[in-house]
C-alpha cells in the first residue's frame, strides 16, 4: 500500500500557558550528553527525531512552521503563549528574514521548535542563534529554543540525543522505512492487566524524522478501540491528490509487565487505508477511539474533510474555538 496525499483542512492555532525563570546550570547553547538528565520539577519531556528536551509543564503545542515562518503575523499582537512546535501547517504571510523582532521573546514569544536538520524550508527564517534564540543540532534533529535567558539555559541543559525516548518509543522502528508494516500480534481488547499504554508518533515510509512525539495514555482507551466497527475507514479515495511521500501514523504500545508490548498501528494521514491495525485485522477510526489516542503532541493540526468529525472536536476542545 502507498500513502496518499489529499486536500486537507489546516488549523493553525496556539495553546497553553507558560512559566518562566530558573537558574542557569550550563553555558547557553550547550546541550547535555546523550545520557538522560534528571527531569526538573515542573517540567515534562518532549521528543522528536533524535532529540529530547525538557519544557515547562504548562507549555502547549503548536505548528513550528507557523511560529518560525509567520512571525510577522504576530508582530502587531501580544506575544503568543509558550509552546512546543513541530513541522505543521502555516498561513502564507510573506514574512522577511533578518528582522531582529523575529528572534525576540517580546514579539514571537517563548517556544521550543523541532525540525529535521535537512528541512530547508526553515532555513530562511533564522534557524540560527540570535537575539533570544539558540539553535543546536542533536544528530539529525535541529532544536530551536527561544526564551528568556534563565529558562532558555535550563531547557538547553536538558537537551540530549536519544535512540529511545522517555516513554520507550524507539526513534527508528521498522515502519519508518516500511510503509506496509503492520503489527503481528493481537492488541488487547480490555484495559485489565495493562500496566502502561503509550502512543508513539511516526512518519512512515522513509520520511524524516522517524519519531514525531509520544504520549502516555489511559489504558481505558483500548476499550473504545475494541468497540470500533471492523474494516478500514473513514476513507475518501476521491480526495487523493498523490500516492507519493511518507505519512503520519501512531503506534500504540500496551505493556502488561511481561515480555514485549502488544502494538496497534493507527493510520489517519490517509485517504484510503485509515484504521486501527493489529495482527488480527483492522477497525475503523471512530470519534471515541480517536479521542483516546491523540493526546499531547500527537494531535494533528490538519485533517482531511472526511475526518472532520474525528479531529475537529479535539482541536476545538484544546484551543477553545
Amino acid at each position: 500500500m502507498r500513502p496518499e496525499i489529499w486536500l486537507a483542512v489546516a488549523i493553525v492555532l496556539v495553546a497553553g500557558c507558560g512559566v518562566r525563570g530558573g537558574e542557569t546550570p550550563t553555558e547557553p547553547g550547550t546541550p547535555s550528553a546523550s545520557s538522560t538528565p534528571e527531569l526538573p520539577d515542573g517540567f515534562r519531556w518532549e521528543s522528536y527525531g533524535s532529540a529530547q528536551v525538557a519544557v515547562p509543564d504548562h507549555w502547549g503545542w503548536e505548528s513550528a512552521s507557523q511560529r518560525l515562518g509567520q512571525w510577522c503575523a504576530m508582530a502587531r499582537q501580544p506575544a503568543p503563549v509558550p509552546a512546543v512546535g513541530r513541522p505543521g501547517s502555516a498561513t502564507q504571510v510573506g514574512c522577511p528574514a533578518g528582522d531582529p523582532r523575529e528572534t525576540s521573546v517580546e514579539v514571537t514569544g517563548e517556544f521550543v521548535a523541532f525540525t529535521p536538520v535537512g528541512d530547508d524550508t526553515m532555513d530562511a527564517h533564522r534557524a540560527e542563534t540570535d537575539g533570544d534564540r539558540v539553535v543546536v543540532e542533536l544528530g539529525e534533529t535541529r532544536l530551536i529554543v527561544q526564551a528568556e535567558a534563565g529558562l532558555r539555559d535550563r531547557i538547553l541543559a536538558s537537551a540530549h540525543r536519544i535512540d529511545t525516548d522517555h516513554l520507550g518509543c524507539p526513534v527508528s522502528p521498522p515502519l519508518v522505512d516500511d510503509e506496509d508494516w503492520i503489527p503481528a500480534t493481537e492488541f488487547p481488547a480490555e484495559p485489565s492487566g495493562i500496566t502502561r499504554l503509550v502512543a508513539c508518533g511516526y512518519t512512515a515510509g522513509g520520511g524524516e524524522p522517524g519519531l514525531t512525539g509520544s504520549a502516555a495514555l489511559d489504558p481505558e482507551a483500548v476499550a473504545a478501540i475494541a468497540r470500533a466497527p471492523e474494516g478500514s475507514g473513514p476513507n475518501d479515495p476521491s480526495s487523493c491528490l498523490s500516492i507519493d511521500g511518507p505519512r503520519e501514523v501512531v503506534v500504540l504500545r500496551a505493556s502488561s509487565g511481561e515480555g514485549q508490548p502488544d502494538e496497534l498501528l493507527v493510520r489517519y494521514d490517509d485517504c484510503r487505508d485509515a484504521g486501527l491495525y493489529d495482527g488480527q485485522g483492522v477497525r475503523q477510526l471512530t470519534p471515541e477511539a480517536v479521542a483516546g489516542v491523540f493526546a499531547g503532541p500527537l494531535l494533528p493540526d490538519h485533517y482531511a474533510g472526511h475526518h472532520r468529525e474525528l479531529f475537529r472536536p479535539l482541536l476545538e476542545e484544546r484551543y477553545g474555538r
